[in-house]
């Protein structure tokens, strides 16, 4: 404390040690109040509680010991508090004061600081005299954005992570901003000032955080420095991060020294040397690389998973890591240890050049040997040495102790024959026993494990027993959730394991309908008969022919099952010698009394709120001023059966307490009671007349209760719900603060809220805002924290409560760019750019901008199949207008635009140009949109193209020009029930869209467009395979109907077939139907051309359908789980599908078409998945064309593949 203004006055200790929590009492005195307090706030974060008392001016006395109930900083002995300072405009202190409920009193510091803070102000604390304490506030400025300069090619998120939460979005900023032109004259000014102490403390803590992380990431020279710049607003600045990384440093490959202890110091080690080609792999390991060849920075990430890999090739005795590079040894060794001399470098390290020498140090220890051998007298299982079914390898992976990193012992081999034990009845053999033997050498260890594996058990029956004193109802949903929820089953494997999950799973289920007194047991024999009872008492013992699994006798079980003992021996004998056996099961339980609400409760509205301890006791019971209000909470909670008004006969479940408890409360807090409490207990009475009472439903089957015990023969017993309520004061909303939209509009978040200043207080209207928030698209994060002023029984004044929206911006840039160039099937070669303006001028409105142009390549390209040789590309210009929420509403309003010209080999060129707008509206996965489309577009009739294997060109038939005018009102509903959107793995999409077209809509023609769509994503749990495997199908169907209507000048409107641009076409891609052939080429017209000498030519063109029902069923195998950011996977598909004009003119065998193929690399990423294949059409009469490639073709994918 030298270098800072506090004086430390006095220090003792007032608490001795043994005789109770040690306590350190100090009296302090300086006004750096606001340091002292950032020091005991990392104190209370290390799990301290501190009391501060004030003394005098800038004195205080203070206590601190390890946390006893919670840890914190707490002012006591405070008779006054007082707040000063500096208010924003519109503020005052009475105002401030009543939004963080400031009381005289004890209280928290960083409670009030925290208040103050989402109120937009600064706090620090002073004692000016004994018992008063004085909050001096200052406005501050919000951290809006952290910005960070000279990173790369270090990732940004990562030195986000270095940060304090004070120095992330969204915090107050410490110390003073400059302006934006300072920062670019040169270096910034330092942001504390010198007498700031506590900011400078925090200064050099998060430059501390910073400079570590340059140096752990191999910048051992690298510096940082803040500087905090002003930002437009007075209540915003920008937090600037600046790297001086300097030069990386990388490892010396020439100058790596490995030094193996065990041959220095052999007393310590196993005493023999490490092989040259051992020496030679661990050296690689701990040089950095790239792609295996060029040298990188040496970072402490690298070094801990070089060394870890080290260790565990040497400790874990099945490790196939580095196993081709070094050499085989025979035994693990779990106590190596690996050291390098990267550990003793510190920033004030020296080195002359930036590649740096190595040391390693490795001692592997004593090695442990494993020996698998079959019991004596044991039965020969397998020709192996061992006689025993599993491997070696198989087995040792199930020993423990090499990944605990342990040394032998005796203990660890009784530890290591349990779990042998439990992979054997993981495997069916139920009486495997296994015996562990620890031989102790001078440099080796060995661990010796006797197995008498016995029988593979399987499950012949299973069956649970239904008492006579359930309902059928009640006892088929304890079934249910018992057959939901269990792992034994008929013809399966037997182990206790799966034993004891059983029973505790119906003991759930017997607790979730009121039976708390439950006792579950599993009774098994290897005969039949002997699970048949022939008293018909369930619970009639027969002793030697069948044994009575408990929960206790499970948990108990170690190498050896105890309960085996319960079996008659002579009678095992022959079970114990055969190969396999069969095993009956059944699952036996004493439900005991079903515990039931009376029919009568006891409602106290009481007078003092409820206790942190949730622990009531005698009190005072005050008159409701709307009894209405608790017999409805009530009513309406879960202390009432379904559809029923009146009390008791509700199971009495463990979970009963909490769920009527927080629906008590929520219909309070939706009903004016912004602080409403409630708290159940359960009063008993016994059948002598005892009354006794219990905090929690549980605690009804303890002893002194007796239910379990005395009662357990009767069908139900009764207890009484005591229900605690503390309404406190009838509330309405206050003020309204929003913080931290520092682009967003204002009017455009309270446009999204449900309430107003003045409003009765319901709790369901701030939730439904916070929503509405955060679906507008704005935010990342809403929270609305309530600060409830004078809403207790004997607070003075009107019950208000004020709701601070704290608001983080999910778009706080003016515009996003993306721009490069790409490939795709019908544009081999293309630019783009999109730009984007989310939340334009703050207002929730996001423009978009599309732009594409695509070279034709068909001269470079002529010669190839691609595309045919002839034009393929793609021009585009659009953009899009988004708002949701439009107009405070919950629809959301779509309005794009684009002018798009595009060339394909099947359809020559088509120019279009179109606009739209859609209104759309969520409910939860349904999404329901209307909207009007108008289209205006030029189709191409092929003027010229070559003739199918000629390089010499056709003439084309009149009418080279088709001009197609449409407009029309669309309107559909998308239902999406999957993991991801984007890229499904699990569940179903399904879609429906009506569009109809109209001269009254400013289009030509009259007809209808139906377009479904079902989509379904299965995982297959198949065992072994890891959810693996995925099985997905796609069905299509989409039908034009033209028809006849009025025109606009009264003339009707004969429309026989929809203009071709809004036909149905196929092939190429999965969602064209058809994967194997040319792009839109699945339904072909052959045109006849006559030459000009003489002569006839048949041409294949594609054409347009009115009818399109197509399918593809696919299998996807993952093979890599995490590779760039994504999976990779592979698929074989059978797409399947008819397009044709109409119905009656269909012919199944001409017209079905179907192809195979495979996705030999499908690489799925959060947002959509990228897939390359081959597939080729069946071979059949019709089903290969004279335009298709009987060999098939390759396909690229992009979007939610098959």
């Amino acid at each position: 404390m030298a270098a800072t203004n506090l004086e430390l006055l006095d220090c003792n200790q007032v608490v001795d040690t043994g005789r109770g929590p040690r306590m350190i009492e100090a009296r302090l005195r300086g006004s750096d109040q606001g340091l002292l307090l950032y020091r005991l706030e990392r104190l209370a974060v290390d799990g301290y509680e501190v009391f501060l008392a004030p003394l005098d001016t800038h004195e205080v006395l203070m206590a601190a010991r390890p946390a006893v109930t919670s840890a914190g900083v707490f002012y006591v002995d405070v008779q006054r508090v007082n707040l000063h300072g500096t208010f924003v405009e519109g503020d005052d202190r009475a105002r401030v004061e009543t939004i963080i409920g400031l009381r005289q009193g004890n209280f928290y510091p960083f409670e009030y600081a925290a208040r103050l803070a989402e109120l937009g102000y600064r706090a620090e604390f002073y004692p000016v005299a004994k018992g008063e304490v004085v909050i001096e506030v200052r406005p501050g400025r919000s951290i809006r954005r952290v910005r960070i300069r000279g990173h790369i090619p270090l990732a940004k998120r990562d030195i986000m992570r270095q940060l304090s939460i004070e120095a992330q979005p969204g915090a107050l900023a410490r110390g003073q901003c400059v302006e934006p032109k300072r920062l670019r004259q040169g270096s910034p000014p330092p942001i504390c000032d010198g007498r700031d102490v506590a900011c400078l403390e925090w200064e050099r803590d998060e430059l501390a955080r910073l400079d570590q992380f340059l140096f752990d990431s191999g910048y051992f020279d690298g510096t940082s420095s803040l500087a905090l710049v002003c930002g437009r607003a007075t209540d915003e600045a920008d937090l600037y991060v600046f790297l001086d990384k300097g030069k990386a440093y990388k490892v010396d490959r020439r100058r790596v020294e490995i030094r193996d202890l065990d041959a220095e110091q052999p007393d310590t080690g196993s005493g023999e040397p490490l092989e040259d080609r051992d020496v030679r792999w661990i050296r690689r390991q701990f040089i950095p690389k790239v792609l295996g060849v060029f040298r990188t920075r040496i970072t402490r990430e690298f070094m801990d998973r070089a060394q870890q890999k080290v260790i565990s090739a040497y400790a874990d005795p099945n490790a196939g890591l580095g196993r081709f590079w070094r050499s085989e040894a025979a035994t693990p060794h779990p106590e190596v240890e690996v050291s390098t001399s990267y550990e003793d470098i510190t920033p004030e390290t020296q080195f002359d050049r930036h590649s740096i020498p190595l040391e390693i140090e490795i001692s592997r220890g004593p090695s442990v040997q494993t020996e698998f051998r079959q019991a004596r007298g044991g039965k020969r299982r397998r020709p192996r040495d061992s006689g025993l079914r599993f491997s070696d390898s198989q087995l040792r992976n199930h020993i423990q102790l090499f990944n605990r990193r342990e040394p032998a012992s005796e203990a660890a081999a009784e530890r290591e024959s349990a779990n042998l034990r439990a992979f054997y009845q993981s495997k069916g053999y139920l009486f495997a026993r296994v015996e562990g033997q620890h031989l102790d050498f001078k440099s080796m260890d060995k661990l010796r494990f006797e197995i008498a594996e016995g029988p593979k058990i399987e499950i012949a029956d299973l069956s649970i027993t239904r008492p006579a004193r359930l309902g059928t109802e009640v006892a088929r949903r304890i079934e249910r959730a018992w057959e939901d929820e269990r792992h034994l089953r008929s013809g399966g494997k037997f182990s206790e394991t799966d034993a004891l999950a059983d029973i505790q799973s119906v003991l759930a289920a017997y607790n979730a309908e009121g039976y708390l007194c439950a006792d579950v047991f599993v009774y098994v024999s290897f005969w039949e008969d002997a699970l048949r009872d022939p008293d018909g008492q369930a619970d009639a013992f027969q002793p030697g022919v069948r044994a009575r699994l408990t929960v206790q006798d499970l948990l108990d079980s170690g190498g050896e099952a105890k309960w085996i003992e319960q079996f008659n021996a002579d009678g095992l004998a022959g079970v114990l010698t055969a190969d396999r056996a069969k095993i009956w099961v059944r699952v036996h339980v004493e439900p005991g009394p079903r515990l039931v609400t009376a029919n009568s409760e006891d409602v106290r509205l009481i007078e003092q709120p409820i206790p942190f301890s949730r622990k009531i006791t005698d009190p005072i019971v005050r008159e409701a001023a709307d009894p209405s209000i608790a017999v409805e909470a009530i009513a309406r909670s879960p202390l009432r059966r379904r559809g029923e008004t009146d009390a008791g006969e509700v199971p009495i479940t463990p979970s009963l307490g909490r769920d009527a408890r927080s629906a008590i409360v929520s219909h309070y807090q939706g009903h004016g009671y912004p602080i409403a409490d409630a708290e159940l207990t359960w009063r008993y009475t016994s059948p002598g007349g005892q009354t006794l009472s219990a905090d929690a439903a549980r605690n009804l089957t303890e002893s002194r209760f007796g239910i379990c015990y005395n009662r357990a023969t009767e069908q139900q017993v009764t207890v009484e719900p005591v229900v605690n309520i503390y309404e406190g004061k009838v509330g309405e909303f206050g003020e309204i603060l929003f913080r931290g939209n520092f682009k967003t509009r204002e009017w455009v978040l309270r446009r999204e809220l449900k309430f107003e200043t003045g409003e009765p207080y319901d709790q369901r209207l701030v939730d439904a805002s916070a929503a509405s928030i955060e679906t507008a698209g704005v935010a990342k994060s809403v929270t609305i924290t309530p600060y409830p002023v004078d809403c207790g029984f004997d607070d003075p004044g009107v019950c208000q409560v004020h709701q601070v929206i704290a608001f983080e911006e999910a778009k706080d840039v003016a515009m996003n760019i993306d721009f490069g160039f790409g490939i795709a099937t019908l544009n081999p070669f293309y630019l783009f750019a999109n730009p984007s303006f989310p939340n334009l001028w703050g207002t929730a409105w996001d423009l978009s901008l599309e732009s594409r142009y695509g070279f034709d390549l068909s001269d470079a390209l002529e010669s190839t199949d691609l595309c045919a040789g002839q034009e393929c590309f793609e021009r585009l210009v659009a953009a899009t207008l988004t708002r949701p929420h439009v107009f405070g509403t919950s629809f959301d309003l779509d309005i794009n635009g684009r002018a798009q010209q595009r060339a394909t080999p099947a359809r020559g060129r088509i120019l279009s140009v179109n606009g739209a707008l859609r209104i759309s509206r969520r409910f939860g996965e349904w999404t329901f949109y209307a909207g009007y489309l108008f289209q205006l577009a030029n189709v191409s009739k092929d003027l010229a193209k070559p003739l199918a294997g000629t390089t010499n060109a056709w003439v084309n038939r009149g009418g080279g020009v088709v001009s197609d005018l449409t407009g029309l009102v669309d309107t559909g509903v998308v239902l999406t029930r999957v993991d991801n959107a984007f890229n499904p793995y699990d569940g179903f999409i399904a879609t429906m869209d009506l569009k109809l077209a109209s001269p009254w809509l400013g289009g030509l023609d009259w007809w209808a467009r139906i377009d479904l769509s079902w989509q379904h994503f299965i995982p297959l749990p198949i065992p072994g395979t890891q959810d693996r495997l995925n099985f997905r199908y796609s069905l299509r169907y989409g039908h034009l109907i033209p028809f006849r209507g009025p025109g606009l000048r009264g003339q009707p409107v004969d429309t026989k077939t929809v203009p071709d641009v809004w036909r149905y076409y196929g092939g190429g891609t999965a969602d064209l139907g058809l994967r194997g052939i040319l792009p839109e080429t699945m339904l072909v017209d052959v045109e006849e051309v006559e030459l000009p000498y003489g002569g006839v030519i048949y041409r294949p063109r594609a054409q347009g359908g009115h009818i399109r029902a197509i399918g593809s069923v696919a299998l996807q195998v993952t093979s890599v789980r995490d590779i760039f950011g994504g999976s990779l996977a592979h698929s074989i598909f059978y797409d399947f599908g008819v397009l044709t004009q109409f119905w009656e003119e269909f012919n199944f065998k001409r017209d079905f078409r179907h192809s195979v193929g495979t996705n030999f690399l499908k690489l799925d990423i959060g947002i959509v998945t990228m897939a390359l294949g081959y597939a080729f059409l069946l071979p059949g009469r019709y089903n290969v064309g004279p335009t298709d490639d009987r060999n098939g073709r390759f396909i690229f994918d992009v979007g939610v593949t098959f």
